[in-house]
């Protein structure tokens, strides 16, 4: 079964005799390599906690710690790929940002397979337009985002192909398990999907090949992705596919309301090699709740998840293009027309709709929804393709139509990038300062080892990242100064980062020895005494 319905209109030019050198995407890919590798350096400081984590656990695998380095918070594919580009001698950070490039040349590969049967130059300007979207996103942060929008781009592409065969079958599976390698939250989506397109909605192919070509699939999805499952088992003692959807549904709950544990207090980071606590949220306390547990949390859920909903449609859409909501409803009107090209709008729309459900009923930033940026720009086109060749539009209102169309995926992104390179990005040119700090405390005060702080959370763990540390975390809002300093004694700690509030105070410090001469209006650095009495049993605050 080929699933690709065509349009009536335009016949897409044969490329398939094209030599290498002559192939559209050869050409696109290559201004997208020169455009990735030439802002890599502005970009190469950038650092956020999550990419700290992603790092440690990296370090881990490239030094053969495999036991250490599994994870059932941070799902592991963009590890894996790291260490592989650590073991070969970059560093962390220009590593790790490679591996992003990479599976956004990745992504624009399959943008331009799941185009297939379009126009070549409908295919060339769309996957050209992705670039700012994909460089942007590879740089930007350090998230498994991109990796995860690359899977989906080619499991979609895979779907719209629709073969059934057992070769198609089992590469579906297998993409199943590899979007789950990189992000946990893509084994459920997918899972649904797969189950509920081959089951509702092919109902046009006999029901013994649907389910035999789901059948192949499940089983390549359970047998890659249980050895992740398993490994988690063994560790933490429990059967799951991540904890990453628990802790999160905790912390966005009436009872965290957003705030983590790991942010308001002294946690040691949980093995060797972690840089903090947050390396494994997994060991960190949380307060679950359910929507069953009372009238007033289930009024909490609805409530949330309607919010959520909302914010998706009206403010986070917007910041991958203005046109995603429209884009979003001419598939429905596709669908419910049944145009030539409703299947193919099937895939995407219900896709759409389960994995913005998936996010609104858990948490959602706007991050979360890179894949459904691409799955809208291939949407975009297709409704282009479609709409000219049924109002017989000229080729230059088309070439308009789908320009404008592109552009409105890709003028954010490609501003912010320019930002970024002009030194204008604010949080960039954070990062830089504090890795620039982080290279005078070294030198000139010998800061190293183990690092805590009474406040600014993410400012002090990328200073002790930059130092090569072991950052414990703030110190509790209530705790006073004596509270604090036996705190530090107990965790054995090196340095304590103390930061000036908004009107310039600094708090009473009764530990260590200042060595920075209050020179600086923002920071002071205590050192703990030599012979400080430290305690042999560390607890919790």
């Amino acid at each position: 079964m080929n699933g690709r319905e065509s349009v009536t209109g335009d016949v897409p030019a044969k490329i398939g005799q094209w030599s290498l050198v002559r192939h559209p995407l050869t050409w696109i890919l290559l201004a997208y390599t020169a455009l990735g590798l030439g802002l890599l350096a502005p970009y190469q400081f950038q650092i956020n906690p999550d990419g700290i984590a992603y790092l440690d656990i990296a370090e881990k695998y490239a030094r053969g710690d495999v036991w250490g380095a599994v994870n059932a918070y941070w799902s592991p594919l963009i590890s894996w790929l790291t260490a592989g580009l650590r073991l070969l001698g970059l560093p962390p950070q220009v590593a790790i940002k490679l591996v992003l490039l990479t599976g956004g040349a990745v992504a624009l590969g399959g943008v331009w397979r799941l185009l297939g049967d379009c126009p070549v130059w409908m295919r060339a300007v769309a996957t050209a337009g992705a670039i700012p979207l994909t460089v942007y996103h590879a740089l930007h942060v350090i998230t498994p985002d991109l990796l995860v929008a690359t899977v989906l781009v080619w499991y979609a592409a895979w779907l719209v192909e629709g073969r059934l065969d057992v070769r198609a079958s089992v590469w579906g599976g297998f993409l199943v398990a590899l979007g789950y390698f990189a992000k946990a939250f893509a084994l459920p989506f997918c899972l649904i999907h797969l189950c509920g397109w081959r089951m509702l909605a092919e109902q046009q192919v006999a029901w013994r090949q649907r389910l035999w070509s789901l059948a192949v699939s499940l089983v390549v999805t359970g047998c890659v992705s249980g050895v992740w499952i398993v490994a988690l088992k063994a560790k933490y003692g429990v059967w799951m596919f991540g904890s990453a959807g628990r802790i999160t549904y905790a912390w966005a709950g009436p009872r965290m309301n957003l705030v983590h544990s790991v942010e308001a207090g002294f946690w040691a980071p949980a093995e060797a090699g972690d840089t903090s606590a947050w390396t494994d949220p997994t060991r960190l306390p949380v307060q679950p709740w359910s929507p069953f547990e009372s009238v007033e949390y289930a009024q909490y859920q609805v409530f949330m998840t309607l919010d959520r909903l909302r914010v998706i449609a009206l403010v986070h859409s917007f910041a991958y293009s203005v046109l995603a909501l429209p884009i979003v409803l001419g598939l429905v009107g596709g669908v419910w027309t049944a145009s030539p090209l409703r299947r193919r709008f099937g895939v995407l729309l219900s896709g759409i709709l389960i994995y913005v459900v998936g996010y609104a009923l858990v948490y959602v930033e706007a991050r979360h929804l890179l894949p459904l940026a691409y799955w809208v720009l291939v949407a975009g086109v297709w409704l282009v393709w479609l709409i000219g060749a049924r109002l017989n539009l000229s080729r230059r209102l088309r070439a308009g139509l789908l320009l404008f169309v592109v552009g409105t995926v890709a003028w954010s992104p490609a501003y912010a990038l320019a930002q970024g390179a002009l030194g204008n990005d604010a949080g960039l040119e954070v990062c830089r300062g504090l890795y620039r700090a982080a290279r005078a405390m070294r030198v000139q005060l010998g800061v190293q080892g183990r690092i805590a702080s009474n406040r600014e959370w993410h400012q002090s763990l990328y200073l002790t990242w930059f130092l090569g540390g072991q950052y414990y975390g703030v110190a509790p809002v209530q705790a006073d100064s004596e509270d604090v300093a036996r705190m530090l004694e107990d965790y054995d700690v090196n340095y304590y980062f103390v930061w000036s509030d908004e009107t310039g105070a600094f708090p009473e410090v009764c530990w260590g020895e200042e060595i920075t001469g209050g020179q600086d209006p923002l920071l002071r650095i205590y050192r703990t005494r030599p012979g400080q009495v430290k305690a042999t049993d560390v607890q919790t605050y």
